[in-house]
C-alpha cells in the first residue's frame, strides 16, 4: 500500500472490484491504521462516495449447489449473523 493518507486509501478499498483485492486492501489499511501509519489530514474538501466497486458479473449457481453451512462452524455463525442482521 503507497498512500499513507487514511482518505486516500479508503477510496482505494471502497472503489475495487475485484472482491479478492477489495478484502487484502481492507485488511491491509485495517493493519496500517493499527499500526499508525497512516495520516488523518484531509489532502481537500471531502468528496461524495459513489457507487462501491462491486464485480461485473456475480456468479450464478443453481440453489442446491449452494454448499451448506453448519451452525457450528465459523463460516455457518457468519451466515446465521448475516440472517439477524
Amino acid at each position: 500500500m503507497m498512500q499513507k493518507n487514511l482518505f486516500a486509501v479508503v477510496e482505494m478499498c471502497l472503489v475495487e472490484t475485484n472482491p479478492a483485492h477489495k478484502v487484502a486492501l481492507t485488511e491491509q489499511a485495517a493493519r496500517a491504521w493499527r499500526d499508525g501509519q497512516l495520516e488523518c489530514s484531509s489532502l481537500s474538501a471531502p468528496l461524495l462516495i459513489g457507487a462501491p466497486g462491486r464485480p461485473e458479473q456475480p456468479v450464478l449457481v443453481i440453489p442446491r449447489e449452494v454448499p451448506t453451512r453448519s451452525l457450528g462452524t465459523p463460516l455457518g455463525q457468519v451466515g446465521l449473523t448475516q440472517i439477524f442482521h
